[in-house]
């Protein structure tokens, strides 16, 4: 599962301009923020923390424990895991292909993981451009799914 996963984190390097050939040690390591996390306790703060956007981003406590939760119920009981992106039209992969969106190239990068763990991912693209997400957020259990 190291190496998959290994694999998975040099395709994605790759995707955003930094493969490994070439790199100075201090270069690889840089790229490394590419996949940290921010853990804040919204208790304290109220608002993303500084520099989160340079980072692999932010996410409250709370929200990593029910992940966690969500991710070990799948792999225990070999069930499905589902990951629903909305939002504008970069997040629908307006001018490009549809295989060539976020979500689409999340899944062809993850689903091997998933799989090696016994989970079949299921990725949804609901991204629509020129509304924004505002009005999806009134019925959002029925547009995107209670998974």
């Amino acid at each position: 599962a190291d190496k998959l996963i290994s694999r998975a984190m040099e395709a994605i390097f790759a995707e955003y301009g930094h493969p490994r050939e070439g790199l100075a040690p201090a270069q690889l390591a840089q790229r490394m923020q590419q996949f940290h996390w921010e853990k804040v306790d919204m208790k304290d703060a109220d608002k993303p923390p500084p520099g989160s956007r340079s980072k692999g981003g932010w996410t409250t406590k709370r929200s990593e424990q029910g992940l966690v939760r969500r991710l070990l119920h799948a792999m225990m009981t070999s069930d499905t895991f589902t990951v629903v992106m909305g939002g504008h039209s970069a997040a629908a992969g307006e001018g490009n292909h549809f295989r060539q969106s976020y979500m689409m190239q999340f899944h062809k990068v993850m689903a091997p993981i998933f799989a090696h763990l016994g989970v079949k991912l299921i990725t949804r693209n609901i991204g629509m451009g020129g509304l924004g997400t505002l009005h999806n957020a009134m019925g959002m259990g029925s547009i995107y799914g209670d998974d």
